[in-house]
Formats: structure tokens, C-alpha cells, sequence
């Protein structure tokens, strides 16, 4: 019972010792919680006649020390209950796992008459998982704040894309400015053109070594070149070649 609502969690008497096992591991220390371990099942004499009571001891004294900031994982996913209270669906086919065919906000304020149906206020946002023609049935089903249940159709208005325009209009609307764009790509002047102009220089860090030394016509790059010669030069005659190659140096260089 969470929250003004209660459902069934079928447990085997193995689950319990599973349960118990992950409460002391990672909130409770046996020496507070004072809860006695679960024996194994075949240390019961008369598992029938024993069983009951004992799960319902263990589960009394259990509520007189909880509260409601459990946040271990394997403690809520037996309970079937998420971080918030909210109850946890794990199973693939759940109602709760089902996508959404559509999204609606709440027109029209609505209380459930039935434990199946759904209750909401105008403005709310429901995701609507069943559509039938109105012509079927008024009743439509969705899910809204961890809830899945059935509503009037006539409560809700789907919420569609009206503002996307056409594409026409977009042709329309962007025309001159497709043909402006096509026509300078047309009149692009070439890369060899706009080296000779001085406006795209040659670069020499971080450019692919084949294309450099392709477009200057050299086997060796000529910062390496000056590099050796300047510190055959004035470096030091015993590992020469162990200097750091970082690029402040080599800016020094």
C-alpha cells in the first residue's frame, strides 16, 4: 500500500531470503534492524504451518523501521516501486511499457468513476497508447503520471505539428536564397587560384605530409631541415637529437 494505492507483489519464500539478504547489505545492520535471518527452507520442520507467520512477523517488525527514503535498487525492484513511490512495471508487456500513439492535453477536467480510468486537470499532458474511431467507442486509454487507464476522448485535444510548412512553402519562401547560394558555389574561385593570390597560404603544421611536400616540390619538409642545421650548429655535441620536441621549441628554433 503506496500512496492511496495498493497492489499484489507474489513472492516466494526463496524471494524473502533474497530480500533479506539485500536489506542487510546495503541499508540495515542486522544488529539494528533486529531482524532474525531467514533460514533456509529446509530447516523448517513444518514449512505449511510455518511459513505464514513467520513472513508476516518478519514483515511487521520490517514496516516498524522503514521509512520513506529507501533508494536501493534491488530492495524497490522487489517491491515493484520506484525511488518516488510510484509503482515499478518491470515486465516487457506491461501497459506502462507501451508506446505512445499520440500526445493530448486535457481540455476538460476529468475524475475516475472506476479503478480503471484515469484522472487528470485541464492543461495536463496524457500519452495516449489506444485511439479507437469515435464512432466505436468515446472511450480512449493512455498513460499519465505513472498510471495507465482509460478516459473520454471528448476531455483531451491531440496536440499536432501545425506549424511545420509545407515544403512548397519552403521552396517558395527560400528561392532567391537557393539561387544566390548556387550561383557562388558555381563561381568559386579554385584552391590553386587563391594560393597565387596570396589569400590561402600554405599550411605547414597539421597538414597532411603528402600533400605538402607535393605542393612545395620538396623530399623533406624544410622545418625539419632548418631544425637539424640549427642545432648541428649550436647545440650540444652529445645527444643532439634528444631535445624536446614541443612546439615551443620548435617556435624557438
Amino acid at each position: 500500500h503506496v500512496q492511496g494505492r495498493t497492489w499484489s507483489v507474489l513472492r516466494s519464500y526463496e524471494d524473502f531470503q533474497v530480500l533479506d539478504s539485500n536489506l542487510h547489505r546495503c541499508i540495515f545492520d542486522r544488529r539494528f534492524s533486529q531482524l532474525l535471518e531467514l533460514p533456509p527452507r529446509r530447516e523448517l520442520p513444518s514449512q505449511g504451518q510455518l511459513l505464514a507467520p513467520l513472513l508476516s512477523r518478519y514483515l511487521k517488525a520490517l514496516s516498524g523501521i522503514v521509512d520513506s527514503n529507501i533508494n536501493c535498487g534491488p530492495i524497490l525492484n522487489w517491491m515493484e516501486i520506484d525511488n518516488h513511490g510510484n509503482r515499478l512495471l518491470v515486465n516487457e508487456e506491461a501497459s506502462i511499457n507501451v508506446p505512445a500513439i499520440a500526445a493530448a492535453h486535457v481540455i476538460k477536467r476529468y475524475t475516475a468513476q472506476a479503478p480503471d480510468e484515469l484522472s487528470f486537470e485541464v492543461g495536463d499532458i496524457v500519452s495516449v497508447i489506444d485511439m479507437p474511431p469515435r464512432e466505436d467507442t468515446s472511450w480512449w486509454r493512455g498513460k499519465h503520471s505513472f498510471q495507465v487507464g482509460f478516459f473520454p476522448s471528448e476531455c483531451v485535444q491531440l496536440i499536432t505539428d501545425n506549424k511545420n510548412p509545407s515544403p512548397a512553402a519552403v521552396c517558395r519562401r527560400h528561392g532567391k536564397l537557393a539561387g544566390l547560394l548556387r550561383s557562388f558555389m558555381a563561381s568559386r574561385p579554385s584552391k590553386q587560384r587563391l594560393r597565387q593570390r596570396g589569400i590561402l597560404r600554405e599550411r605547414v603544421f597539421g597538414t597532411d605530409l603528402g600533400e605538402h611536400l607535393l605542393d612545395s616540390g620538396e623530399e623533406v619538409p624544410r622545418v625539419l631541415v632548418s631544425c637539424a642545421q640549427f642545432i648541428e650548429k649550436f647545440g650540444v655535441v652529445d645527444g643532439i637529437y634528444r631535445l624536446s620536441g614541443v612546439s615551443s621549441n620548435i617556435q624557438k628554433l
